[in-house]
């Protein structure tokens, strides 16, 4: 365990010097809108370690400088909330990355693997997983706590060794710059509570109702922020739904509603002219444009998903990490323009335009058992 910051100083000169760490952390977000990050484990060739972000003789600069320094690659497995705690605590995002999820979906390992079941495939150990729900701001942590929080990062070394060397003999790791780039996007981090309404689907179609719809989700989703406390402790989904179709306009109003027991006296005035702010707003940026399939482009769609699932089986590659649904239908709505990014155009794309443009066939070989491309035309795609 690291609880200063003369001991983090001493490590971060050695961790600077190396090719690759590992990285991890433990935090709670039951009770908070942001992440309570509670430990931060760092592994590298010579050794693994717990850093205890919350010593009080300990400051973590010296730490975030490796975790910006570019010479030094961060190895994670589903790095995405581990990348968000370390930009709400550093104010940037930690840079280069390795995500051996993401890699695991590119040598054919299901979509969001498991960190234990990845490691026991690749290496043969066994993670114990038995601590998950640990409270990780207790303090002292014992032997057995830290052991397992060091195991999220030891293991991580071998798998990463192992999956590097599968994707250069594939050539298939220059294909992951693509996926890291995407994670080391600051506003990725960011929520912009304005736009937090175009993420969910609204109780109603009606474009007046969705702009108070958006105001309410704003309204909540800042006094969140600002508070530190979940969203939901603010307004619930039902509560924020009842106000939407409901739309008072006086207290007298709020008080009819069914089910709002749990809006806070506090906020029912501010609440009032938030949906005032809402109405007032009228239609304009509100309407909701969704373009819907026709029942045949429905069965396209199908056959689209067909056709991707017997692709990523033929070249190996989780299917879910070539195109998902919303891509097909942007396929199909829009064939002369839309493409998917970088390799995926190659891997599938081309393989779908060809199909939808009546070149390609899907048949089923009962012999080899698998499907097989049949393609009209000069060349395959």
């Amino acid at each position: 365990m690291i609880t200063t910051t003369k001991d983090l100083k001493k490590l971060c000169q050695e961790w600077q010097k190396e090719p690759f760490i590992t990285v991890d952390t433990e935090f709670l977000r039951e009770k908070t809108y942001y992440s309570k990050v509670c430990l931060i484990q760092i592994g590298s060739e010579k050794g693994a370690w717990c850093v205890d972000p919350l010593a009080e003789d300990i400051d973590l600069s010296p730490l975030f400088e490796v975790l910006t320094n570019k010479k030094v690659l961060k190895v994670f497995h589903a790095c995405f909330q581990d990348m968000e705690i370390f930009y709400h605590l550093m104010h940037a995002v930690p840079t280069p990355i390795f995500d051996t999820q993401i890699a695991a979906q590119m040598c054919g390992f299901m979509h969001q693997v498991s960190y234990a079941d990845l490691v026991e495939s690749l290496t043969g150990e066994h993670v114990d997983k038995g601590m998950r729900f640990t409270d990780w701001s207790e303090r002292p942590l014992t032997p057995k706590q830290q052991e397992y929080a060091l195991g999220d990062v030891t293991h991580l070394r071998g798998v990463y060794k192992i999956l590097k060397e599968k994707l250069t003999k594939m050539g298939r790791l220059a294909w992951l710059e693509d996926e890291w780039g995407h994670f080391e996007e600051p506003a990725l981090y960011q929520i912009d509570p304005k736009d937090v309404w175009k993420k969910h689907r609204p109780p109603t179609k009606k474009p007046a109702l969705i702009g108070v719809y958006a105001h309410l989700m704003a309204w909540r989703e800042a006094l969140a922020q600002h508070l530190n406390k979940p969203r939901k402790q603010i307004l619930s989904d039902e509560v924020l739904e009842a106000l939407v179709l409901g739309h008072p306009k006086t207290l007298e109003d709020l008080k009819l509603l069914r089910g709002l027991g749990g809006l806070k006296s506090a906020y029912q005035q501010e609440v009032l002219e938030v949906i005032h702010q809402g109405l007032q707003a009228g239609e304009n940026g509100f309407e909701v444009t969704e373009v819907s399939l026709s029942p045949a482009q429905k069965n396209l769609a199908h056959l689209l998903g067909v056709l991707l699932g017997c692709q990523a089986e033929k070249v190996g590659i989780a299917e879910s990490l070539i195109a998902d649904k919303e891509d097909l239908k942007k396929m199909i709505l829009n064939p002369e323009s839309y493409r998917l990014q970088g390799w995926r155009q190659d891997v599938f794309g081309k393989k779908a335009l060809a199909f939808m443009s009546g070149r390609l066939s899907l048949s089923w070989n009962p012999e080899q058992q698998e499907c097989q491309f049949n393609l009209k035309g000069k060349d395959a795609p």
